[in-house]
């Protein structure tokens, strides 16, 4: 039975651990994803402040978009 318990326990913490990476990966994900909100957000009350220039506007936020992706690929 001994023997039982600790086969449990090694699964147990196999399993913890593999949550742990799983959060972590999905909490990267998440702020990847609230970094590009925020970029869209900001361009999005620069063009209502100043209007739409309209294929600058398209390019600039791809370029927001990308740079945060990128930035967070390297976090």
């Amino acid at each position: 039975q001994k023997e039982e318990l600790q086969k449990q326990k090694m699964e147990l913490e196999w399993e913890v651990d593999k949550l742990a990476r799983e959060n972590a990966a999905m909490r990267l994900e998440l702020d990847t994803l609230r970094g590009k909100y925020e970029a869209l957000q900001g361009f999005a009350r620069t063009v209502a402040a100043h209007g739409p220039p309209a294929k600058v506007a398209t390019a600039s936020v791809i370029t927001i978009v990308k740079s945060s992706a990128n930035q967070a690929a390297y976090s």
